[in-house]
C-alpha cells in the first residue's frame, strides 16, 4: 500500500522515492549496535547504501539511478561485455527524454512536459558522471 503511495502521489515522474519505513529501519539498525565491532560495520553498510541514495530537490530521498555508485557498479558488470556501451546507452536515454520533453510541450500536455522537464534535469546533474558532461538539450 505505501509503495503505490509513493509512486503514484510522490514520485511524480521517473524516479524511486525510498518510504519514511526505511529510513527508519536504517535508523534503528544504526541505534542498535552494542559494540565498536558492531558500530562500525553498521556505519559501513549505511554509508554504502547512501551512495545509492540523494535527496530530491523536493526533500525526498531517492534511488541515485544515473549516480556515481551506479555509475561504478554499471562500469564493472559490463566491462565484460563488449556489446553494452553504457554511453551510447545514456546519450539515447537523455536524447528521447528530451525529444518527449519538446513533444509534450508542443502538444499542451503540461503534466507529462513537466514530468519529462524534471526528469531531464536530473540527468542534466548526473552527465558527467556518465562521460557526457557537454551534452546539453537540443545538442546531441
Amino acid at each position: 500500500m505505501e509503495a503505490y503511495h509513493l509512486e503514484s502521489q510522490k514520485a511524480d515522474y521517473p524516479r524511486i522515492v525510498v518510504s519514511q519505513q526505511i529510513r527508519d529501519v536504517i535508523q534503528e539498525i544504526r541505534n542498535t549496535a552494542s559494540s565498536l565491532v558492531e558500530i562500525a560495520i553498521h556505519e559501513s553498510a549505511i554509508k554504502e547504501l547512501n551512495r545509492y541514495l540523494f535527496n530530491d530537490q523536493d526533500g525526498n530521498l531517492c534511488v541515485d539511478y544515473m549516480g556515481k555508485r551506479f555509475f561504478e557498479y554499471m562500469n564493472e558488470a559490463t566491462s565484460q561485455s563488449p556489446a553494452i556501451d553504457l554511453h551510447t546507452i545514456v546519450y539515447k536515454a537523455y536524447a528521447h527524454i528530451c525529444d518527449e520533453e519538446e513533444r509534450f510541450r508542443n502538444e499542451g500536455n503540461n503534466k507529462l512536459f513537466e514530468r519529462y522537464a524534471r526528469l531531464r534535469s536530473y540527468m542534466d546533474s548526473r552527465l558527467d558522471i556518465w562521460g557526457w558532461g557537454n551534452l546539453t538539450k537540443g545538442h546531441w
